[in-house]
């Protein structure tokens, strides 16, 4: 009988919850046996050789897809309010009146809730400054703000599966008594990859996670054109210089 000291465990531990990507768990040493007990089910995995070194890789790539698109939560922070200088008029620019801001965002925070972690979720606190430096640019459309702060909001954070903005004028200036005018902007990043057919995430702009991939732009056009849409992080990796 082989036994494992306790550094070992500790080490097992580690590289298992490296692959399991931070998944709530518990481990059990047994002889050679690993036991990992899950909220809701239970795998069991003999030591690493070769092929079961490979096996972990795809279970990681697959749990980290599945996590990604398939559990939403929403984050919403409402009722951000702004005196700011917007408007078509040169006046409007110069005299200001109050705006409200409310934001919606879906991600799933699943991870951050199991290890009760910030940095594995949206920041509502990051939401409402990175509304606060946007509402504070004169702009004459209300659409572009709102589409500046998508924007940003995209660029800092990488799991966005759904986003809602919505940007009230109180008051407009309209020649009669009107509470509100507002726009609204939503996107849905929620995308099935165009040759697996399975759920990813995918911005479609100069934010996306595809940008940081080292893809030929020729090969990410052709890949494009023969599939006729966006492919997923597994797909286009096999592409990549990394």
């Amino acid at each position: 009988m082989l036994f494992i000291n306790e550094v070992t465990k500790l080490r097992i531990l580690s590289y298992i919850r490296m692959v399991l990507r931070g998944a709530s768990c518990e481990l059990r040493v047994d002889e050679l046996r690993v036991t990992i007990f899950f909220a809701t089910q239970k795998t069991k995995c003999t030591p690493q050789t070769r092929n079961s070194q490979t096996r972990n890789s795809q279970i990681r790539n697959s749990l980290t897809r599945n996590t990604t698109t398939q559990q939403m939560g929403q984050i919403a922070i409402e009722g951000m309010k702004f005196y700011a200088y917007h408007g078509f008029y040169d006046e409007e620019q110069k005299i200001g009146t109050d705006y409200v801001v409310d934001i919606y965002v879906h991600t799933n925070f699943s991870k951050a809730a199991q290890e009760d972690s910030l940095f594995d979720t949206i920041n509502y606190e990051t939401i409402y400054l990175v509304a606060k430096i946007e509402m504070g640019k004169s702009t004459r459309l209300l659409e572009t703000i709102a589409e500046r702060i998508m924007s940003s909001l995209k660029n800092k954070f990488s799991t966005i599966q759904k986003i809602k903005i919505r940007i009230s004028k109180l008051h407009p200036p309209v020649g009669g008594e009107v509470s509100r005018a507002y726009v609204e902007l939503e996107q849905n990043h929620v995308k099935a990859c165009a040759k697996t057919k399975k759920p990813m995430l995918c911005y479609n702009d100069a934010n996306c996670w595809c940008s940081e991939l080292r893809v030929y732009p020729d090969t990410l056009r052709m890949l494009k054109q023969k599939y006729k849409g966006c492919l997923s992080r597994e797909i286009l990796e096999a592409y990549s210089g990394k």
